[in-house]
């Protein structure tokens, strides 16, 4: 399934990489920061849940069918709303 959000302005996505690339906020700090506070933690699993079901209501009954149909729950992120 594709991101639902793209950046397309190219001075957002420079900055964004800059940030990224940074060496107070580059993804390996902020993973760190997510495993050392279980608030932080669940704040991260609730909008990826968000974002699952986002997806999954975009797609169509015969979509959402096969998808379940096939096991591809995965692909989805947290599934458990899914069920």
């Amino acid at each position: 399934f594709p991101t639902l959000y793209w950046l397309t302005s190219p001075k957002l996505r420079f900055y964004i990489s800059q940030l990224e690339l940074s060496k107070t906020h580059n993804v390996k700090i902020m993973e760190a920061k997510l495993r050392s506070s279980s608030q932080e933690l669940h704040k991260m699993k609730c909008a990826h849940e968000r974002y699952a079901k986002s997806r999954w209501n975009l797609l169509t009954k015969e979509d959402q069918e096969e998808v379940k149909r096939r096991g591809w729950y995965s692909a989805l992120g947290e599934t458990t709303w899914l069920v």
